[in-house]
This record gives structure tokens, sequence and C-alpha cells, in this order.
């Protein structure tokens, strides 16, 4: 019974204070630019295992293996790379912040849509190798993403507001993770996976210049 209450109370406190920082445009942009593409992430990654039993159908090695010991096989190496690479890009991603490329958080947050939106092509079209390479790499975009935007954050936001603009992201994350899986699953049940891709990071490409365009609109105070 506790735990439900700290549960409700823990929902409660995140909605309030992503409905609180709404009014707040600047910090709302930064939410947006945060935690739009882990929730992209979270909602696809249980589509690689799928492009990886893929794969094993390319590799020659039935005559040593049998289906289910070629796809774990497989399925372990990829896994391994993954980790590997997020690894490397996290520890990497400090030489990166310190460069003076403008609007970082934006340029990462499309890169990882359009990697998204060409794998979902080489993916319908039966390209699965690179496909595999660009699901990587949206990984890799993550990563890279999480510590610069982490300080970008603490820098940007004043500290009365911090903790509310971290439990606001939180909730936004969740909410458009749930909203992007219900529709992903729709379509990759219906079209399959590579129009699926290509659907969702479509609308996320268009939503995100959008939001960007209207951050360069002034505004009143």
């Amino acid at each position: 019974m506790d735990s439900k209450l700290k549960n409700y109370q823990y929902r409660k406190f995140c909605a309030y204070g992503f409905l609180k920082n709404l009014r707040f445009f600047d910090a709302f942009l930064l939410i947006n630019s945060s935690g739009l593409h882990s929730a992209y992430l979270k909602s696809i990654k249980d589509y690689i295992q799928p492009l990886m039993v893929q794969l094993t159908i390319l590799i020659p090695l039935s005559f040593k293996f049998s289906d289910k010991e070629k796809t774990g096989l497989v399925v372990g190496v990829c896994f391994t790379i993954v980790y590997f690479f997020s690894s490397w890009a996290s520890k990497s991603a400090g030489r990166l912040s310190d460069t003076t490329i403008s609007k970082l958080e934006i340029k990462t947050l499309n890169l990882g849509l359009m990697t998204g939106l060409i794998c979902g092509c080489l993916y319908h079209f039966g390209w699965y190798v690179p496909a595999l390479f660009l699901f990587i790499t949206i990984y890799l975009i993550e990563n890279i993403r999480k510590p610069i935007l982490t300080g970008y954050i603490a820098d940007k936001v004043s500290n009365e507001i911090l903790t509310s603009v971290i439990s606001a992201e939180s909730f936004y994350k969740t909410i458009v993770t749930a909203i992007l899986s219900v529709v992903l699953g729709l379509l990759a049940d219906s079209v399959g996976i590579g129009v699926g891709l290509i659907v969702v990071c479509t609308i996320l490409l268009f939503a995100s210049a959008s939001i960007t365009r209207i951050s360069g609109l002034p505004r009143t105070a």
C-alpha cells in the first residue's frame, strides 16, 4: 500500500513539474531536446532484435550451428558491440561538448531521427546489415547526448526550478515513450517495422523542426 502511495505521489509530482514548466517555454525547449531522443530510442529499441534475427539468415553458419544457436550468437555479438561502443561514446562526449558547435542538442536530435529514418528505409528494402549499423549509431548518439545535455540543463536552468525541470523531463519521456511505442507497434503490425520507423521518424523530425522554428520567433514577456 505504501509503495502504491509513493508511486502515486511521484507521478503527481512529475505531472505538476511538467505542467508548471510549460509556462516557461525555454525550459520546455530544454525538456524536449533532452527527452525526445531518449523516448524515441526507448520506443524503437525492442525492434533491434528482429533485425538481428534477419541478419542471421545472411550468415553462412548453418553447417556448424542450429538456427537457435546461430540467432543467439548473432544477438550476443551485436549487443556486445552496442554496449562497447555506447561506453566509448559516453566517455567521448566531453570532447564534443568542448567544441564550439552551436545548438548541439538540436543537431544531435535531428541526426538521431534522420538515422532512424534511413534505417527504416534500409530495413524495408531488406538491407539488414547497414540498417543494423545505423540502429547501433542511434545508441551511440544517445550516449553522446546524455552527459552533454545533463550539463547543459544544469548550466541553463536556475537552481530554483532545476528540480522541477528534471522531474518534468522524466514525465515527458514517459508520456512520449508510451505514445511512440503504441504508434510504432500498430504500424509495425500493419505495414512493417521499416515503414513504421519511417513514419515515426518523419513525424518527430517535423515536430522537432516546428518547435525549433517557434523557438526562434520573438516572444512577448
